[in-house]
């Protein structure tokens, strides 16, 4: 083989090797993703048991539900209090019992059920519904 035939065929050779490495890489970020992806959940907070946290317990109270909220890492907490409830026909005053909302993600509806389960507010008779996303 004559050197500018050898030439050509390295150049042809490092065009395909860049092609594929490309190529690859791009399959390996793709691949990444679809193993790294956690599902999001949405967490209702509704008071149903009645029990208020007594005024010496507060603080703390307080204190243990931000640390709660961190290790849920919440991408939106959102305390809610009054509003509106809209249907075709008319607009009332909200009358329900929800009283937050945190959307978070967890591996799998159990870990966000565990991750759920350490809200300090459990004891005080909050009740808590984990809904997963759905996928589109």
């Amino acid at each position: 083989m004559k050197q500018d035939g050898f030439n050509k065929l390295q150049q042809f050779i490092n065009y395909f090797n860049k092609f594929w490495k490309g190529r690859l890489k791009k399959l390996e970020i793709s691949l990444n993703k679809k193993i790294n992806k956690k599902m999001k959940f949405l967490l209702i907070s509704r008071h149903t048991g009645g029990i208020e946290v007594p005024a010496n317990e507060k603080e703390q109270n307080f204190k243990e539900l931000s640390e709660w909220i961190t290790l849920l890492n919440a991408s939106a907490a959102l305390p809610v209090k009054g509003g509106k409830s809209i249907t075709a026909q008319s607009v009332s005053d909200y009358e329900g019992i929800i009283e937050g909302a945190l959307i978070f993600e967890a591996e799998s509806i159990d870990e966000a059920v565990a991750k759920a389960k350490k809200s300090p507010g459990l004891k005080y008779g909050w009740t808590h519904d984990v809904l997963k996303e759905l996928a589109m």
